[in-house]
């Protein structure tokens, strides 16, 4: 149909495409920046009541200690398997991260074999807070067994640290919750630069020591270095050890560090991004990327929907109404 001006007169070409365009460009523009900045500030804000995955943990592990008496451990699978933070009694507190940065290696080291199911961490430790084991870190062969009950796991790994001069010893066992009585795997002697190589032995060691034979591609994944860095380590050892005590803020703080230290830390940028939730934070990452949804959400309601619900003549909706189609491209580039 011919074209018409909003004041009925024909024959007028409508206002140039390419300058409306790119004036709706600019002003989209604005607004995907504005939102998204608001979006990304109202996303790091903390809440003070505990996440609701803490609150059911907590709630599970007092329910567990109540009826331990009833609980059948001989019932459990033995793929079903727990690791506890490493014993570090008479160890060095300047050393304590080591202890619970090895523990999570080997936690994460045991889940890459499909034939074992491995304990969600903060569920197990709940119950070793409710025990009152996390402060003084007793969490050893002794008290193994008893924690394999209570989390429903046959078989519990644990490990114990000790200062040797310029050297640390460390040891790895496996519990078996049903029988009670726990067996040794592994030990070694290691210095500072070399932690990471002996995680790895230990490693391969528990897995002889549970009859589990890994695939190739299962060993490769085991026998990979999440980070070279030494003091990335033991900022991420820090940063589990205030996890495991349930100081959810703290440990996002030393994610972050362990990252600025080995920005390819893959490993301590995951945690960072799962632990910051119950920290009642938002990582840069899941604040750009509810930002951007709720932008691209509040644009389109813009071009797709009459303002108010109604269809006035000469809006948007017009069949006189130039066809004009506006094109947005946004890029998010993750900040590390």
């Amino acid at each position: 149909m011919p074209n018409v001006d909003r004041t009925g007169h024909r024959g007028r070409r409508p206002q140039d495409r390419s300058t409306c365009s790119c004036s709706a460009t600019r002003w989209v523009t604005f607004v995907v920046a504005v939102v998204a900045l608001s979006a990304c500030h109202n996303g790091a804000s903390r809440g003070n009541a505990p996440h609701p995955r803490i609150r059911e943990a907590e709630a599970a592990a007092r329910q567990a200690i109540a009826v331990e008496a009833q609980l059948r451990p001989d019932t459990l699978s033995v793929q079903t398997v727990g690791v506890l933070p490493f014993d570090q009694t008479g160890l060095d507190s300047s050393l304590s991260s080591i202890g619970y940065g090895l523990a999570d290696l080997l936690r994460v080291d045991l889940s890459k074999s499909r034939q074992l199911r491995i304990v969600d961490r903060i569920r197990l430790d709940a119950i070793v807070r409710e025990l009152e084991l996390a402060a003084s870190g007793r969490a050893d062969s002794a008290a193994a067994p008893r924690i394999g009950r209570l989390v429903q796991a046959r078989r519990m790994v644990y490990g114990a640290l000790d200062a040797r001069g310029a050297t640390m010893g460390v040891s790895v066992g496996v519990a078996d919750a049903a029988t009670r009585q726990a067996q040794p795997a592994a030990s070694a002697e290691m210095r500072l630069d070399d932690i990471l190589d002996t995680e790895k032995q230990l490693a391969f060691r528990v897995f002889e020591n549970m009859g589990v034979a890994l695939t190739p591609a299962e060993r490769a994944a085991v026998d990979e270095r999440p980070t070279k860095n030494i003091a990335a380590f033991i900022a991420y050892g820090r940063a589990v050890r205030y996890e495991t005590e349930f100081r959810f803020a703290d440990a996002v703080t030393g994610y972050r560090e362990a990252i600025r230290l080995d920005p390819t830390f893959a490993l301590a940028e995951a945690r960072l991004e799962e632990i910051a939730p119950l920290a009642g934070m938002s990582s840069r990452r899941n604040a750009l990327a509810r930002a951007t949804g709720f932008t691209v959400d509040r644009v389109n309601g813009l071009f797709t929907s009459p303002i108010g619900g109604a269809q006035p003549p000469g809006g948007i909706t017009d069949p006189a109404f130039p066809a004009l189609t506006i094109t947005i491209f946004i890029t998010i580039i993750t900040p590390r």
